[in-house]
């Protein structure tokens, strides 16, 4: 396929990787955004309201490509795709771009060498409509965004929402846990990704305490029931952390909790 007026494979590169990401987040130039929605000539007032619906209707369209690649806080790339179905009332991508396709049929054309072009440029240059113009042209530039190599490596970062291109293509089997983050919220990220580790294990320990409270019996051999269970959830974490009593105290009304939640589970 083919981007408008024949773009370079260089220019495919440029558009996805800073283009596009400029004008998702803002940054870029109304102008240079009123050009790329067809609507340059448009009115000042109309051209305002026409470039607001271009980089919403574009800022959804790439929302629902990259949420199409997320389940559960875990992020694969790769598994983007069109088809996917959002919970909410949005429609799968697909059934938005047949529809497209249906009023802008694609055109083949035969170069010199032989070798077929497919070209999807937009049939509504000519409309008088600047909202429908600015719609029209943000899912164009949405499928030129799925004809990049960049359309895996665009992502939008958990913390203030920026749109950013990661420096490489996300490999298949290293999925991405606990959110994306660019440049300027990497810290903040990591501070979360600690948060929940610690978080993770503070709640795993609570189920071992559970685990040997149950288990514990008043007899010499146990001794006294705070005490075995300091001593069996050590026994699980290692040598170089661990747990005192008061760790136990402190957690008492947690560990009571898990221990009510298994009997309602048996029950």
């Amino acid at each position: 396929m083919q981007l408008r007026d024949g773009w370079t494979p260089e220019g495919k590169i440029y558009y996805s990787r800073f283009l596009l990401p400029s004008i998702l987040n803002g940054e870029a130039p109304k102008q240079l955004v009123a050009f790329m929605a067809e609507i340059s000539n448009e009115p000042q007032k109309i051209k305002h309201g026409a470039i607001a619906e271009f980089q919403q209707t574009l800022g959804g369209l790439v929302d629902q490509w990259i949420e199409s690649g997320r389940n559960n806080g875990i992020e694969e790339a790769w598994k983007r795709n069109i088809e996917w179905q959002p919970a909410d009332t949005r429609r799968p991508l697909v059934k938005t771009l047949e529809e497209y396709k249906r009023r802008n049929p694609p055109v083949a054309s035969i170069g010199v060498d032989g070798r077929f072009d497919i070209w999807i440029k937009p049939s509504c240059l000519n409309s008088s409509k600047p909202l429908f113009k600015a719609r029209e042209m943000a899912l164009y530039h949405f499928l030129c965004l799925l004809d990049s190599p960049n359309r895996e490596r665009l992502s939008k970062c958990d913390q203030c929402g920026t749109y950013f291109v990661r420096a490489r293509a996300p490999k298949k089997d290293m999925p991405i846990f606990r959110g994306s983050y660019c440049e300027n919220c990497k810290g903040s990220g990591g501070a979360r990704r600690t948060a929940e580790t610690r978080e993770r294990r503070k709640q795993e320990q609570i189920e071992w305490a559970a685990d040997a409270w149950a288990r514990w019996k008043p007899t010499n051999r146990y001794g006294q029931r705070s005490d075995w269970v300091v001593r069996q959830v050590n026994a699980k974490r290692g040598v170089s952390r661990r747990i005192q009593s008061n760790w136990l105290t402190r957690h008492n009304a947690e560990i009571e909790a898990e221990i009510e939640r298994r009997k309602h589970a048996k029950s």
